[in-house]
C-alpha cells in the first residue's frame, strides 16, 4: 500500500471511530452544516482557498509529529506521554462537541483519543508521507459532510472545488517528499571520540 493510501485508512479508521464516539454522546442541538463557503461574495474562490488551508495542516500535523518524536527519542522512551497526548487533544475535540451529560462525553472522548492515539503510534510515527494522505482525506471526509447537510447543489459544487484543490495540496505535499526524501538522521558520534 502506498504511503498516503495508509494515511488515508488511517483517517478513515479515525473518523469511524469518531463516528462511533459521537454516537454515545447524546446531542444537545440539531447537526447544522457550517456553510464556510456559501457565507462569502465568491463562493468557489473561498472553497479554493479553504482547499489551499489543507497545505498548512500538513505542515502543523508534521510538526506535532516531529515534537512528539524529538520528546520521545525517536519513540523509544516516554512514548506513553506522546500516546497521552495524542488522546487528550482528540478527547478534547469530541468533549467540545459533546453534551451536558458528562459521563457520555467522557467515555466518547476516551474511545475516539484512544483510535486516535493508536493511529498515530502504529501509522503515521513511521512515515512521514503518510501524513498529507491522513490530513486530505480527514478534510475531505468533514468537507462532504458539510455539503450533505447543506444538501443544495452550490453546497456540492463548492465541495468538489475544495475537494479538488485540497487534493492537488496533498498530491504537492507527496511530490516534495518524493523529490527530496526523508531529513538526513544525524550520524551518533562514535563513544570516547577525542575532542
Amino acid at each position: 500500500m502506498p504511503a498516503w493510501a495508509g494515511g488515508a485508512a488511517a483517517a478513515l479508521a479515525v473518523a469511524g471511530a469518531g463516528a462511533l464516539a459521537e454516537r454515545l454522546v447524546p446531542p444537545d442541538a440539531p447537526l447544522l452544516p457550517s456553510l464556510p463557503f456559501e457565507a462569502a461574495a465568491w463562493p468557489w474562490a473561498a472553497a479554493a482557498l479553504h482547499g489551499i488551508g489543507v497545505l498548512s495542516s500538513i505542515g502543523v500535523a508534521l510538526f506535532v509529529l516531529f515534537i512528539l518524536d524529538r520528546v520521545t527519542a525517536s519513540w523509544t522512551r516516554r512514548a506513553w506521554l506522546a500516546v497521552a497526548v495524542v488522546a487528550a487533544l482528540v478527547a478534547g475535540l469530541v468533549a467540545a462537541k459533546g453534551s451536558r451529560e458528562l459521563g457520555s462525553v467522557i467515555a466518547g472522548g476516551l474511545i475516539a483519543g484512544a483510535i486516535a492515539a493508536a493511529v498515530v503510534y502504529g501509522v503515521l510515527r513511521f512515515d512521514a508521507r503518510t501524513v498529507p494522505g491522513y490530513v486530505v482525506a480527514a478534510a475531505l471526509l468533514s468537507g462532504a459532510e458539510d455539503a450533505a447537510l447543506d444538501a443544495t447543489t452550490e453546497g456540492w459544487i463548492a465541495f468538489t472545488v475544495y475537494a479538488a484543490v485540497a487534493l492537488a495540496m496533498g498530491w504537492a505535499a507527496i511530490r516534495y517528499f518524493d523529490l527530496n526524501g526523508p531529513p538526513p538522521e544525524a550520524e551518533p558520534e562514535p563513544v570516547g571520540a577525542a575532542d
